[in-house]
């Protein structure tokens, strides 16, 4: 059986803040036999001095000494989780913005997956997850999880909202594979399959009554539940919830108790064309547990066209 998941590529700020961030990468990697890369960006800030016409220059010593500092709380942060160095396959350390050196990796390494923290201020006024997670998110040709703490791995219970599109379809079945290498064969998650109704879907028809439309989209969110629990073989119950896309997905994950979100995607262009657009960066953003975000996989193919060539 070929597996989904090679190398994986993890996101630290090395504090305790991203140790639930590796540990959750590391059991990622030790459950699908895939490679462990860690990365950390670290600020230019001390390793610019300004020169005489006003240009910025590198001095090369204090990026040296940034490095060793960083390879030493690299170290204490594997040690604080129990993880010996030889499980990481490799580390890349380096001076500049988080978000471009991650995609940069990701494209070097072959990256399957990346793993990267979240912001847990949930202000409507902070950005996105953070301004790291964000970019990694809109940028990305891979899959992204958003390791929120505690998060369960393998997790035992999965909300995939849908649209009930063959793009969607395809990029949920894609993550569902992702979460198939790390199950293995003989365990399964309970999977329940979301769709909202707009208000203005089910009252917008002037052909059926809002009960109707109603009825039609519970019947066709049951038909393509019971299609994909055949294909992933794991059980799925289908759920039909009406309202603000937005924030019927949150209610439905804070009173289900669900330990992963699986978000598709449409486009190449990342977290730019979501498959419930702006919905879902406000789910990823608002959500109290772990989110898998899937392009399709023609985007990644495309990526890898485009490293080797």
């Amino acid at each position: 059986m070929s597996r989904h998941i090679r190398r994986i590529l993890v996101a630290t700020s090395l504090g305790g803040r991203s140790d639930h961030v590796v540990a959750a990468g590391h059991r990622f990697a030790r459950l699908t036999g895939a490679e462990l890369h860690l990365l950390h960006a670290y600020p230019l800030s001390e390793a610019f001095y300004g020169s005489p016409m006003g240009m910025a220059t590198v001095h090369p010593y204090p990026l040296e000494s940034e490095r060793e500092q960083v390879e030493v709380l690299l170290g204490e942060q594997l040690e604080r989780l129990g993880l010996e160095p030889e499980t990481v396959t490799s580390k890349v350390l380096a001076a500049g913005a988080p978000h471009r050196l991650l995609i940069t990796a990701a494209d070097e390494i072959g990256a399957d997956l990346l793993v990267v923290g979240a912001s847990e201020s949930h202000s409507p006024l902070d950005p996105l997850l953070g301004s790291t997670a964000d970019r990694v998110l809109r940028q990305a040709h891979v899959p992204v999880l958003i390791a929120r703490e505690g998060m369960a791995v393998p997790p035992k219970r999965l909300l995939v909202p849908v649209d009930l599109s063959e793009l969607c379809d395809r990029s949920v079945r894609r993550g569902l594979a992702i979460l198939g290498d790390l199950m293995g064969v003989e365990s399964s998650p309970e999977i329940e399959t979301l769709f909202v109704l707009s208000n203005n879907e089910r009252s917008g028809s002037n052909q059926f009554s809002p009960e109707q439309v109603e009825r039609f989209a519970q019947e066709e969110l049951e038909r393509h539940t019971e299609l994909l629990a055949e294909e992933v073989g794991w059980p799925a119950l289908p759920k039909l919830r009406t309202g603000m896309p937005r924030h019927e997905i949150v209610a439905e994950l804070e009173e289900r108790g669900a330990d992963l979100v699986v978000l598709g995607t449409h486009g190449r262009s990342g977290f730019e064309r979501l498959l419930l657009g702006s919905v879902a960066a406000d789910v990823a953003r608002r959500a109290n547990t772990s989110v898998l975000i899937v392009p399709p996989a023609e985007a990644q193919e495309a990526s890898e066209k485009a490293r080797v060539s």
